[in-house]
């Protein structure tokens, strides 16, 4: 099953708290009823590691990522350009950072 991961910052000025309520209220609540949409999950980042560094536990590059399996990627991309799915983009809008987002599509390697 396909998978798309996305990685993004919040938006200057935007708080976790903000994001967490866009997150529960309308994300959590639209995405994963979306036809292109197996199962959707949304995580707080709270450890990393960047190059070579060492494990950091601030100053992430990213705050939030999305692990979502999909039926098709560019199914996905559609769902997220649909009238359906436009609560969702404005939502995220206020409270997402859009020049950090990385959106990467993938399949298992078996």
């Amino acid at each position: 099953m396909p998978k798309v991961i996305v990685f993004y910052k919040l938006k200057p000025g935007a708080t976790m708290a903000q994001y967490r309520k866009f997150s529960k209220d309308i994300d959590q609540v639209i995405t994963p009823k979306q036809k292109a949409v197996e199962k959707f999950e949304v995580f707080e980042v709270s450890d990393s590691i960047v190059g070579s560094g060492k494990p950091a536990k601030s100053n992430h590059p990213y705050q939030v990522f999305e692990v979502i399996d999909v039926t098709d990627f560019d199914e996905w991309v559609k769902t997220t350009q649909s009238d359906a799915f436009k609560k969702v983009i404005d939502g995220w809008a206020g409270v997402g950072d859009g020049p950090s987002l990385v959106m990467l599509g993938g399949k298992k390697i078996e």
